[in-house]
């Protein structure tokens, strides 16, 4: 293997990520909406839990982003008409994120391209490769985790 693995873990997210893209892009063509997709992601986890309290924390932990990139990709979801933020009367430093009707018209179309890519994923490998796969994937992320806990102490 000449790549280091890093650089494959780099190559493969980025034609993941360009391939999620291109499926919301043209799911969301009749409506002359453009939205990226970490933006696609985000309103597909907010769709998937608008029973409870989202905040910019949470999908910081989700999704896997930084605090900066979250910022700058909710802005870009306010500009667009596509969300809100409604203070916590419990908290008023939690601010919970609402979706706006026009996101709301979005959802099926964005939940479609998300299903259609992990469908596409999946056609890659048999059940068994699957299954390892999610199995090092967690663990590579716990590895990582836990090291990232241990050079905070």
């Amino acid at each position: 293997m000449d790549e280091s693995l890093g650089i494959e873990f780099r190559q493969t997210a980025k034609v993941i990520k360009a391939h999620i893209g291109k499926l919301i892009c043209d799911n969301l063509n009749e409506h002359q909406v453009k939205i990226s997709t970490t933006e696609g992601i985000i309103l597909h986890h907010v769709y998937n839990h608008r029973d409870k309290i989202v905040s910019s924390k949470d999908l910081m932990e989700v999704i896997g982003v930084s605090k900066a990139t979250m910022s700058q990709t909710l802005a870009s979801l306010i500009r667009k008409g596509l969300i809100e933020f409604e203070e916590w009367p419990e908290d008023g430093r939690v601010k919970r994120i609402l979706l706006t009707k026009k996101a709301q018209s979005l959802e099926e179309d964005i939940d479609k391209a998300l299903n259609d890519a992990d469908r596409f994923f999946k056609e890659a490998f048999s059940q068994k490769e699957l299954e390892e796969l999610h199995f090092l994937m967690k663990k590579l992320r716990e590895h990582i985790q836990n090291n990232q806990k241990a050079e905070v102490k």
